[in-house]
């Protein structure tokens, strides 16, 4: 087996193992392959990657992996179809989104996806159908949801 290919095969098991190891591989075996195995163990490892190799996918990868990855991602990548995603894959990241892009449906998935996401809905969108949703799933919602929301919907139903 011919040196260079040992090499680059030895780096690729190295990033598969720990993607943060990206940052220590020779430019001349950098991929745009590898750094996808990298992203996919380590959203950290985006931080390495040339910029022109840089995908929707390879920032999808990166914030699915590593949510605080989210501030470091171009706002232009910050999109409807991105937020839906995550929401679905891991409700807390409801955390890092930008508030502004935030809607109703991407709020609900990330709640239906992990109840404790309610602490981070906007106020413009939380209502009180919303804070009531995750009652089912036992969550305190006395301790989340303004109190003033919940008086006031609370003397509706009396």
């Amino acid at each position: 087996m011919a040196k260079k290919l040992f090499d680059y095969y030895l780096c690729m098991l190295a990033v598969g193992s720990n993607g943060l190891a990206l940052k220590y591989v020779p430019d001349n075996y950098v991929s745009q392959e590898m750094c996808m195995v990298a992203v996919c163990g380590d959203g950290g490892a985006l931080n390495f990657v040339p910029f022109d190799w840089k995908s929707d996918q390879m920032y999808s990868s990166a914030a699915r992996n590593n949510k605080l990855m989210l501030t470091d991602l171009p706002k232009s990548f910050h999109s409807k179809e991105l937020y839906m995603e995550l929401a679905n894959y891991d409700g807390l990241s409801l955390e890092f989104m930008d508030k502004r892009k935030l809607n109703r449906e991407i709020c609900l998935i990330a709640i239906e996806n992990n109840s404790e996401a309610l602490k981070f809905v906007p106020s413009r969108i939380l209502t009180y159908d919303i804070c009531c949703m995750p009652y089912s799933l036992m969550v305190p919602i006395l301790d989340i949801c303004p109190r003033s929301l919940l008086l006031r919907n609370f003397a509706k139903l009396h």
